[in-house]
Formats: structure tokens, C-alpha cells, sequence
């Protein structure tokens, strides 16, 4: 678990509280008409819980990443 979990969580909870930006739904849009163009929906599905996963993961390195650097140049 990272060591700044807490601080991720809260992180996590005010972007979704906040809301997705114009761009990013634009992005999530493009993303979907292809996906589902040109996969069935098993595939499709597959292919957006694995998206979710990699941007959560991403999003918890990307977080943790920031919060040591900036925890660096506290000390």
C-alpha cells in the first residue's frame, strides 16, 4: 500500500466529486465510439475494465509520485 494512501483516497474523491473536465469527456466519447465500433461487446467490455484499471493505477503512481516530491522539498 502507498504510503500516502490516505492522501491518494482524498485526492481521488475530490476529482470525482468535482467532475470530468469538457476535454476529458470528449476523450472518454472518442474513446467509446471506436471501442465500440469496431469490438463485439464482450471485447468491449474487456477492453474498458482494462482501461480503468491501467487509469487507476496511473492516476496512483502519478499522485504518489507528486506527493514525494513535494514531501522532498518540505524537508
Amino acid at each position: 500500500m502507498a504510503k500516502n494512501q490516505e492522501l491518494i483516497n482524498h485526492i481521488h474523491l475530490a476529482f470525482k466529486e468535482k467532475g470530468q473536465s469538457e476535454q476529458l469527456m470528449q476523450w472518454d466519447n472518442l474513446i467509446s465510439i471506436v471501442i465500440n465500433r469496431d469490438f463485439d461487446e464482450q471485447k468491449a467490455n474487456v477492453f474498458f475494465e482494462a482501461h480503468a484499471c491501467l487509469l487507476s493505477v496511473f492516476a496512483n503512481d502519478l499522485i504518489e509520485f507528486m506527493l514525494d516530491i513535494f514531501m522532498e522539498e518540505e524537508e
